[in-house]
């Protein structure tokens, strides 16, 4: 079978944002999830957060039970995780600090995207997990985190056949339109294409990350409501929405910028 690989910055980046089209893809594709940014905290970084309080945000669970989730959730849907362990942003170190002091200072505007630096030994380590025959599907960078964006900017340096993807929450209130004008932004040659799926396999997998449900959402039912919205769910027909390359096709409907609602 043909190989999809989709990048997921974090643990639960891809689930929540592709996971009834990783469940309607896998029985044509195998698909592979690379989480990149899912790594254990550095030993600095683990007596910067011990020390002071203040730092309760950059870890509110810890690394390795986060992989466990997305382990779990990947496998729900018929799907295989790779990790690549790097830390996330958060909770990156340099010279005994925090290289981010701030939540703020982690999302960066697009128009910064030519200037941030991809680490070398990442590159690397995704190029040996990637053969030149799959089908690569890479996050947005909605919303300017810098995980996303150095996890974009990793995509574009591929020769793979290449789809990118709008990331939940980020996207929640952005239409077709938006994320169109956004691609064009970018510079990036893509059409939406859109992919009806199974609703109930994706709220199932996308409800097994508990600690970012309880932490971003407050409970399930918000989540769940929210994510409702995102995939323009009816019944238990979802939609996944990706902007692809012209050598990627998915599509299982017509697909218009124009007159598609939240993405």
């Amino acid at each position: 079978m043909n190989r999809i690989l989709i990048l997921s910055p974090h643990p639960d980046d891809t689930v929540w944002s592709l996971g009834g089209l990783m469940h309607e893809l896998s029985d044509r594709y195998e698909v592979v999830v690379v989480s990149l940014f899912d790594g254990d905290p550095e030993t600095t970084a683990v007596e910067l957060l011990n020390a002071d309080s203040e730092h309760k945000w950059r870890q509110f669970t810890d690394a390795k039970f986060r992989r466990t989730e997305d382990a779990k959730a990947v496998r729900a849907l018929n799907a295989r995780l790779f990790s690549l362990e790097y830390p996330d942003a958060a909770l990156r170190c340099s010279d005994d600090r925090f290289v981010y002091p701030s939540l703020d200072d982690l999302m960066i505007d697009i128009s910064q995207l030519p200037n941030i630096p991809v680490p070398e030994d990442l590159k690397n380590h995704l190029a040996m997990q990637i053969d030149p025959s799959d089908i690569v599907i890479a996050p947005l960078g909605i919303g300017g985190h810098i995980d996303h964006l150095i996890t974009l900017q990793l995509a574009r340096s591929l020769d793979n056949p290449i789809a990118f993807y709008p990331e939940f929450p980020y996207a929640l209130d952005l239409t077709a339109s938006d994320i169109s004008r956004y691609c064009s932004d970018l510079g990036l040659k893509v059409e939406p294409q859109s992919v009806h799926c199974s609703w109930s396999a994706w709220q199932a997998a996308a409800s097994l990350y508990r600690s970012q449900v309880i932490r971003l959402f407050a409970g399930r039912q918000p989540f769940s409501d929210s994510l409702s919205r995102f995939a323009a769910q009816q019944g238990d027909t979802a939609c996944c929405r990706i902007w692809c390359t012209a050598s990627v096709n998915f599509a299982t409907e017509p697909s218009s910028a124009n007159s598609a609602g939240s993405a």
